[in-house]
């Protein structure tokens, strides 16, 4: 089982300039891992750098780990992404976190106010 590991600028490629680096690799690849902290990176370079709205990297980045080639940790990244997409005044790490603390049913230790509110209100 031949296996690839993406970096995000392999998935930045893709989905903003349909460069097809990604694209290959899911053909050539039984597996494609996309590590957690290069999903995050991705949401940074497209808000950041292109300017991108939520809505519309959820939907990217939603529909592109749909593909079932794509190893990742599916719950913790899709709600991760639901948080962050509904979340306007927290970021992505942010919602990770959330979740982590939701998931794993624990407290959240913050000073963070804005952290403070969205965790009471889970």
């Amino acid at each position: 089982m031949a296996r690839a590991v993406v970096d995000t600028s392999a998935v930045v490629g893709y989905l903003e300039r349909g460069e097809k680096t990604l694209k290959d690799a899911m053909e050539m690849f039984s597996e494609v891992i996309i590590p957690l902290e290069v999903v995050f990176e991705t949401v940074y370079v497209l808000e950041g750098m292109y300017g991108r709205e939520r809505v519309e990297i959820f939907s990217w980045l939603t529909s592109l780990l749909d593909h079932p080639k794509l190893v990742y940790d599916r719950q913790v990244i899709l709600n991760t992404l639901f948080r962050y997409r509904d979340r306007k005044n927290l970021s992505v790490v942010d919602c990770y976190v959330l979740e982590l603390a939701s998931e794993g049913k624990c407290e959240l230790v913050t000073v963070d106010e804005k952290m403070m509110k969205a965790f009471a209100a889970r």
